[in-house]
């Protein structure tokens, strides 16, 4: 927000006009000076330290991803700052996992490293000991020059245990240490003072499901960081109840619906006691035969996106599936380019609420219906 500007003048004594900005009871005396021109100049105030693009990570991994996930710090200010500045004037950041609320993510499957790959407990449940009024990790930062720009990075994953579409939110809390103090009566402490919070920056990273190839698959959902794990668990009870093998796809981790570029799968080995191994297939040849079913809710495509987008907005065009594909779109909104596509032979549905009446009709259907 740009800062108010305002100009206090003194006068005769009266009670009708007092300040915008001072507190009412300030004086009679004073009031607005109307005359001051407040477009000739702002003044602004900051902290000397600052982090302007804030936690920057990918916010979607499957159990094999890792991310670095950084921070950058800047001194604004033209004074060397940190420990072992001449100041000595302090700057730490305090790294810690979020858990409440929809954050489900345990912290034991959470796995948080240095870039030489020492573990690093963020859990919001252990104190740090040098500074006992903070939990999770603490990094100092020891000299900040003037105008200088420092990163804090670290390496983030998941542990094989990990639950698909569990969440969480890594937390950056940053420290400056308090100096100069003014007293009521008129002096002046310059002594180091304690600590304090003057910015926070959040990050939150969801588990995606890897996608694993199923032998006989006759459908394959398609979710994203959206998903809720209530709303999955549904789908996958349908398609079960139907007796049809399925697949789960994550969009967030593909990044694309795209049938022309290819996708990471694990398939299963040739021969028998053989462990899973990757293969890359395009979409095309992997949706081919298969009901598809896109669970289309809104989602921000990176931690600093400030649009969202539907997964359908994805598909570029029907034309480079195969045309045994079926479609079913779940919630959200239709591109325009999809609405009227010659190949889609069976009309987009926009179920809510999940209903299970109606979710055993569509997947009924849709399993006998022929497609051209």
């Amino acid at each position: 927000a740009k800062p108010v500007l305002e100009a206090i003048q003194l006068g005769v004594e009266t009670r009708e006009k007092t300040p915008r900005i001072l507190p009412r009871d300030l004086s009679p005396f004073a009031r607005s000076y109307d005359g001051f021109d407040k477009s000739s100049s702002q003044i602004q105030f900051a902290f000397p330290i600052e982090s302007q693009s804030g936690l920057v990570g990918l916010h979607s991994l499957r159990h094999a991803d890792t991310t670095t996930i950084t921070l950058d710090i800047r001194n604004t200010s033209n004074q060397l700052l940190g420990r072992s500045s001449p100041s000595g004037r302090r700057v730490c950041v305090n790294f810690y996992q979020r858990t409440e609320g929809d954050y489900d993510l345990l912290p034991e499957n959470l796995i948080v490293t240095d870039m030489e790959g020492a573990d690093i407990s963020i859990d919001p449940k252990s104190a740090s000991q040098e500074y006992g009024h903070l939990f999770g990790h603490v990094v100092e930062l020891d000299n900040l020059e003037p105008g200088s720009v420092s990163m804090i990075e670290h390496l983030v994953s998941f542990s094989s245990s990990t639950e698909s579409l569990s969440k969480t939110a890594i937390q950056a809390d940053i420290y400056l240490q308090a100096i100069g103090v003014h007293h009521s009566d008129g002096s002046v402490d310059d002594r180091p003072g304690l600590i304090q919070l003057i910015q926070r920056r959040k990050l939150e990273v969801h588990c995606q499901p890897t996608y694993e190839c199923v032998k006989g698959a006759k459908a394959i959902i398609v979710t994203s960081v959206a998903t809720e794990k209530d709303q999955l668990q549904h789908w996958m009870s349908m398609l079960e109840s139907h007796k049809m093998p399925y697949e789960v796809c994550s969009v967030s981790a593909f990044g694309h619906l795209c049938p022309s570029q290819k996708v990471q799968t694990l398939e299963e080995p040739a021969y028998m006691g053989g462990s899973m191994r990757e293969v890359e297939r395009n979409l095309a040849s992997i949706f081919a035969n298969r009901l598809v079913i896109v669970l289309n809710d809104e989602y921000k495509p990176s931690s600093q996106s400030a649009r969202k987008i539907c997964p359908a907005s994805l598909i570029p065009s029907l034309d480079g599936f195969d045309a045994s594909t079926r479609w079913l779109i779940v919630g959200g909104s239709l591109p325009k380019h999809l609405s009227h596509d010659a190949h889609v032979t069976i009309p987009f549905a926009n179920v809510t609420g999940y209903d299970a009446d109606r979710s055993n009709y569509l997947l009924a259907k849709y399993r006998v219906t022929a497609v051209r």
